[in-house]
């Protein structure tokens, strides 16, 4: 663990990632995604467990310390700071957007257990509620395995994600994934900006080829993923919240219908964005 965090030395500034964590399963998992999945070269990580305001006993505490000792004692590369956090809060969602607001986060990288999903939700209430009231990027994992133990990424890119505030870092951010972790690329999108993508992705100097193919109706994700995706990939879904250009509801859909298919090799993405208006009232009375 390091004791100081350093900038980037072109930018002069360090990358914070929160990591939640409640299931020691996928500790290393989520850790690894950390690691990687960035844009900056000094990095900030914390992984942090919430306890319950109600239960918040001995047990509970020592259960909290053994989930971010575990964290902390991922093989940690030189240019990361690992700081371990453990805040109480009644509601876990409200509990992650406070740590995400006091440690200037810029990315939140969590764990979906694949709860049963009802009604116009996306995930589960503590995912949903996060959309709501995070503005941050946030990276959702459904894999069983280390970034690392993939060959290769296949990016899904829906229409008009190219207009959103996020989307060139996104772009930096998996880019720096795919060359730092030694990847294969593959991005899927709509014809109509297949072209953009690909100036984006040689304006940022990709270090590895990169394929850019063109989906003919987007609609059809499912089945184009189903044909093209193989063995070794890992999927990386680029979302939007409801109040971004790209959002519609067969995009709220997909990650349930891939999670089906490929039920453990898929990442969620949802880019950061500029808020026009005021939410921080969603937890209140």
């Amino acid at each position: 663990m390091k004791n100081r965090i350093k900038s980037d030395k072109k930018t002069g500034y360090t990358e914070r990632i929160l990591v939640p964590v409640s299931n020691p399963v996928h500790v290393n998992e989520l850790m690894d995604l950390a690691f990687y999945f960035h844009s900056h070269s000094e990095l900030a990580i914390y992984p942090l467990t919430i306890l319950n305001k109600i239960a918040g006993d001995e047990e509970s505490m020592g259960i909290a310390n053994a989930l971010l000792e575990k964290a902390a004692q991922s093989p940690v590369p030189d240019n990361v700071h690992i700081e371990p956090v453990i805040a109480s809060d009644i509601n876990v969602a409200a509990g992650i957007s406070k740590v995400v607001d006091q440690k200037n986060i810029d990315s939140t990288i969590i764990g979906w257990n694949r709860d049963p999903v009802k009604g116009s939700r996306i995930f589960s209430t503590i995912l949903d509620q996060l959309l709501v009231v995070t503005s941050q990027f946030l990276i959702v994992s459904n894999t069983s395995k280390s970034i690392l133990e993939h060959q290769r990424i296949v990016m899904a890119i829906p229409p008009e994600s190219h207009r959103e505030p996020g989307f060139e870092e996104l772009i930096s951010k998996t880019l720096n994934m795919a060359a730092s972790a030694k990847l294969d690329l593959l991005i899927l999108t709509e014809y109509s900006q297949a072209s953009r993508i690909k100036r984006s992705v040689e304006n940022h100097g990709a270090e590895l080829p990169v394929i850019v193919e063109s989906v003919t109706l987007w609609e059809d994700l499912n089945l184009v993923l189903q044909n093209r995706v193989r063995k070794g990939d890992v999927i990386l879904l680029n979302g939007a919240r409801k109040e971004m250009i790209s959002w519609t509801h067969h995009l709220d859909k997909l990650p349930g219908s891939v999670s089906e298919k490929f039920p453990d090799n898929s990442l969620m993405v949802f880019d950061a964005w500029i808020r026009n208006r005021k939410i921080s009232s969603y937890f209140d009375p």
